[in-house]
């Protein structure tokens, strides 16, 4: 096998899920947390099975530690230390995920600056970022009417993804009709995320090079100003 790939090496995959309570009770009707968590397993063992190079470990280990550490941390997770945190941990994640990564391959809060940082270093390191854009059910993240706050959030993500060669997706989720019934809307929105992540964020950076990218969006490449973190329209 390394004789006829003899420049196939492992591919790392890191996965930033963001878990708060509050926006998935919003998706609770189409996309429950269990259902994603579900299919995100599946998506990483495929990963894993997708590169004979690839560090491997059981699967079943694999899902029983993320549940196990899911569910500890959504037990910790209080109504108080919701409504006491204010700004996203976008920028710790992304960093931590870029320290890992850096230490295999040898600024905490909700601003543009430290979250670019982080950006731009998994830019010089040639990491992708790749990004599903999961949006409540009947929402359009083109809309004229999505608040400011949520055109912010898609710019600086259509941005990350853009700088870093990675993959970027709006994910709308249909809304359910009075005749479906709760639990076939839910299988829909499951299989359509893990078609999302099977078909378009499985492959690896070096394949990547020979497929045309899913990503079909005009990027948004309009600055934040430093004060207000808001979109600038003119310079």
């Amino acid at each position: 096998m390394n004789d006829v790939y003899p420049d196939q090496a492992p591919s790392l995959l890191t996965v930033i899920l963001d878990t708060n309570p509050l926006a998935w009770a919003l998706l609770e009707d189409t996309l429950p947390l269990s259902s994603a968590v579900a299919n995100v397993l599946v998506f990483i063992n495929a990963h894993l099975a997708s590169n004979y190079t690839n560090k491997y470990r059981p699967f079943r280990v694999i899902e029983s530690e993320l549940v196990s550490n899911l569910n500890a941390l959504l037990s910790s997770t209080t109504e108080a230390s919701l409504s006491a945190t204010t700004s996203t941990h976008v920028a710790g994640a992304l960093t931590l995920a870029l320290s890992y990564i850096n230490r295999l391959s040898m600024l905490y809060n909700d601003s543009y600056i430290p979250i670019m940082n982080a950006v731009f270093a998994c830019q010089r390191l040639n990491i992708p970022i790749d990004i599903l854009q999961i949006g409540l059910p009947g929402s359009d993240s083109s809309s004229c009417r999505s608040s400011a706050a949520e055109e912010n959030a898609t710019v600086f993500l259509q941005q990350a993804s853009d700088a870093t060669s990675g993959i970027f997706i709006p994910f709308t989720l249909s809304i359910p009709s009075s005749s479906s019934s709760s639990s076939s809307t839910k299988t829909m929105a499951s299989q359509s995320l893990l078609t999302y992540l099977l078909t378009a964020f499985v492959t690896s950076p070096l394949t990547r090079q020979y497929l045309t990218p899913p990503t079909a969006i005009n990027v948004d490449f309009r600055a934040a100003c430093f004060c207000h973190r808001r979109v600038i329209d003119l310079g």
